[in-house]
């Protein structure tokens, strides 16, 4: 197995692994799977087009290798061109959704068996062999990347594969996915002869097995509650599946996925499901659970004979139980009385019992409110001339924080008005999810805003986070998480659009390479090591340098494209030049050997 590391190795990655019928690698990774289905699109008009580009090169005068003394070309005379194997682009097909899924590690399929048991049993391949790719866009670029014209022996294990004598046909695919491009070529000898098929362009669900021990899985319901009135139902929720595998590439990514889950009711006694729906039976509160690859998620769910609040608490709170009668002293509530119609709920009063022409009454022990019949709400929730309170069990109106066995409220001291929207107590904000009022924990959207409670307490969190293995930075006041650059200090960080995760690494940011300091995510700046290669970063902007450039009163020169710094004999617009090995520094006015190189450096005579 060989890695091709180019240096753009945060966007544009290789790897290549080839067999020679018995030559199988390391055991594969074993452990519990899990199915998920993802969408991709596939771009196998754009794919077919390297055939020609793959043949040309295995006929044409470029076809060689170094040996690997690194000194003597190999030619490669009299290769057949490849036939299109349309089997093996099947194969390459679903390779390529694959390392969307997880790149790494190379050659190993999500579920971690080896990539050639992805070829198909029905025809015998005595040769097998295989290059992934992502990152580039276009068949051109991949072909080019994996020629490896510049690379020394330890670096062209893909032009072997492209140049291998005992590989007759070849299939290819291409992926798009999570705004990146995947590419995998498929060897093999003989050729099937499967029947020619129309290219496929077009969005694809696609099936892959994966080791749930190498998933980061969050599953996020569309509703956080249901309301339903006894006799009546509401449609079951619907789950959001993110899975982020340790080896996806980039690695701030998730793979947006469907698989098959069912919902349970905890206690059958107060609901039922059917045909995707929950039916309400009898008053109450229970949950609703589904499981999926092992994570466990609840939905609350409450049973009562008011209003039905409709699709799963999208119209905000209700009042579930009716308001009940006078039984005695304390006026119990023969309803289940709670406000929880969903966090996604717009505060929309429709099919809320709202009640209006009572009195507020004091004495004491607290407020209360006597509904025009002489009753009193208790032990639940009710809205009162359009804003909603939570009285306790002897009907008092309730103040400042309120659990109600799901969620945390608060109530206006004073007034008893249950809050919405951003709430500041001391020097703390939190947010009340408008229309249910429920303390909103996690991350939260606020326009187009995210935002990061703090779980348990839902405090606003600022500054730096690390969250589920991953940093952040929300600002400071605002609480608003940072995106794209950010200077704090004298120190460039970039946050990833979108996700706000903070980058490391190698990052291509507006056609400029960048790189952010692994662990810190400082941008780098000035002379650079990186794996094992010289790089300079402009300072103060960060920007990768290329070609010439002059640092202090010596000239060196950055490979184009790569930003290596060059070192030995480099030919720069058809004049030689000499970069003195370790240091990269242009020689000039000196005899190299036998070859003198004048005062710009240009190589001018021999001796």
């Amino acid at each position: 197995m060989n890695w091709k590391g180019l240096k753009r190795a945060a966007v544009v990655i290789c790897f290549m692994f080839v067999f020679i019928c018995t030559n199988i690698p390391a055991e594969a990774a074993e452990g519990e799977t899990g199915t998920a289905n993802i969408n991709v699109k596939y771009g196998q008009t754009e794919a077919r087009k390297m055939l020609d580009m793959v043949n040309a090169f295995r006929t044409g005068n470029d076809a060689w290798e170094w040996d690997s003394d690194d000194k003597t070309k190999i030619p490669h005379k009299d290769l057949v061109p490849l036939e299109y194997d349309y089997e093996l682009e099947k194969v390459a097909m679903q390779r390529a959704a694959e390392i969307a899924f997880s790149y790494y590690p190379a050659h190993y399929r999500p579920d971690g068996s080896l990539c050639l048991t992805a070829y198909p049993n029905t025809h015998v391949y005595m040769s097998k062999g295989e290059n992934i790719a992502a990152g580039y866009e276009t068949a051109e670029s991949v072909f080019v990347g994996w020629r490896e014209d510049d690379e020394n022996y330890a670096g062209q294990g893909h032009r072997r594969n492209m140049l291998n004598k005992d590989f007759t046909a070849i299939g290819i695919g291409h992926v798009y996915y999570n705004g990146y491009h995947y590419w995998v070529q498929e060897f093999g000898s003989p050729a099937s002869g499967a029947a020619q098929t129309a290219a496929n362009d077009g969005e694809t669900t696609v099936s892959i097995d994966f080791l749930l021990s190498e998933a980061t899985i969050t599953l996020t319901p569309d509703v956080s509650s249901i309301t339903v009135a006894s006799g009546q139902s509401a449609a079951l929720p619907n789950l959001d599946i993110q899975i982020k595998m340790n080896g996806i590439y980039p690695n701030w990514v998730s793979a947006t996925a469907t698989a098959d889950y069912q919902w349970t009711v905890a206690n059958g006694q107060f609901a039922s499901i059917n045909n995707g729906q929950v039916t309400g039976l009898a008053d109450g509160t229970t949950t609703l659970t589904a499981t999926v690859f092992g994570q466990t998620v609840t939905v609350n769910l409450m049973v009562g004979t008011g209003n039905n609040t409709g699709d799963n608490g999208s119209n905000g709170g209700n009042n579930t139980g009716s308001n009940g009668n006078n039984n005695g002293s304390n006026g119990g509530n023969t309803g289940t009385g709670d406000n929880n119609g969903g966090n996604a709920g717009t505060g929309d009063s429709s099919g809320v019992n709202n009640v209006t022409g009572g009195t507020w009454q004091q004495n004491g022990s607290g407020w209360w409110y006597q509904n025009p019949d002489g009753s009193w709400p208790a032990g639940g929730w009710q809205m009162i001339n359009g804003t909603w309170y939570a009285f306790d069990e002897n009907g008092y109106m309730r103040e400042g924080w309120f659990w109600n066995g799901f969620h945390w409220y608060y109530l206006m001291p004073g007034s008893g008005a249950m809050a919405e929207g951003w709430l500041r107590l001391g020097n703390t904000w939190y947010y009340m999810t408008p229309g249910s009022g429920a303390m909103s924990e996690g991350w939260t959207r606020v326009g187009n805003t995210w935002y990061y409670m703090a779980p348990g307490s839902g405090a606003m969190a600022e500054g730096w986070q690390y969250i589920n293995n991953t940093w952040y930075y929300l600002i400071p006041g605002s609480g608003a998480m940072a995106e794209g650059w950010a200077r704090l200090g004298s120190t460039w960080y970039y946050l990833t659009p979108g996700s706000g995760a903070m980058a490391e690494g190698w990052q291509y940011i507006n056609n400029t390479w960048y790189y952010m300091t692994p662990g810190s995510g400082v941008m780098a700046e000035g002379w650079q090591n990186i794996n094992n290669t010289w790089y300079y970063l402009i300072p103060d902007s960060g920007m990768m340098a290329e070609g010439w450039a002059r640092i202090g009163n010596t000239w060196y020169y950055l490979t184009p494209g790569s930003g290596a710094m060059a070192e030995g004999w480099v030919s720069v617009d058809n004049i030689w030049y000499y970069l003195t090995p370790k240091s990269g520094a242009m020689a000039s006015n000196t005899w190299i050997g036998n070859y003198y190189v004048n005062g710009s450096g240009a190589w001018t005579r021999t001796r």
